[in-house]
């Protein structure tokens, strides 16, 4: 986060979070495009708890498409 705030500075509209709980909070989305490991098996139960819309979009194509949608989710793939 350290990098990121030094390309891209302090803004009103953005915020950093150091916890994947406080990120989701309220969110109307989720969007991965990274494949680290701490995204390839998240808590989906924890994320329709925090989530203010169970959006995500995919564009590392790590989820099952079946699974999300059976768990709630409208799920988006991006490349598949």
């Amino acid at each position: 986060m350290d990098e990121f705030q030094h390309i891209y500075g302090q803004h009103h509209d953005l915020q950093l979070c150091d916890l994947q709980e406080e990120a989701l909070a309220h969110a109307d989305a989720l969007v991965v495009c990274a494949v680290w490991k701490i995204f390839r098996c998240p808590n989906f139960k924890m994320m329709q708890s925090k989530m203010s819309q169970l959006v995500v979009i995919d564009a590392r194509n790590i989820y099952d498409k079946k699974f999300m949608l059976a768990n709630g989710f409208s799920y988006y793939s991006i490349g598949r």
